[in-house]
């Protein structure tokens, strides 16, 4: 089993500490589920860094094979939710966008575990974000 540096070093915001060690990870992820993992990885990392659209296409590639979904779908949701916030001062349709993708992804998350602890958080973030358009919206 692969170490996983993203529930270690990234949850206590050390992203070089994460980033160092995903060459070690990549030489050691033989299995499905271990490279499945080191992809995860990759896209907190870029997550962290703020590369949104790297993060997102990891993500959505990951997804698309089927490879830990759940995990995965609830980082997209974040994704989606942080591009909400970084284009709707100035490219609101952007925004629109990425607001409508992380419900969708909220609803394929429900769809798939509704009893899934992450729900209420992932809920409660794409309301908040909506009340935000709803404030700009004269």
């Amino acid at each position: 089993m692969v170490r996983r540096p993203d529930f270690v070093d990234l949850d206590l915001g050390d992203i070089n500490a994460a980033e160092r060690l995903l060459p070690e990870l990549g030489a050691k992820a033989w299995t499905p589920s271990d490279c499945a993992l080191l992809e995860h990885t990759k896209a907190r990392i870029a997550f962290a860094r703020k590369d949104l659209e790297r993060s997102k296409e990891l993500l959505q590639k990951e997804i698309a094979l089927g490879r830990n979904l759940l995990p995965n779908l609830g980082l997209l949701a974040q994704v989606e939710c942080a591009l909400f916030d970084q284009n709707l001062r100035d490219f609101p349709a952007m925004a629109g966008l990425a607001l409508k993708s992380a419900e969708d992804t909220l609803a394929k998350i429900i769809e798939l575990d509704s009893a899934n602890r992450f729900i209420e958080i992932l809920q409660s973030s794409i309301v908040d974000r909506k009340k935000k358009v709803q404030k700009r919206t004269p």
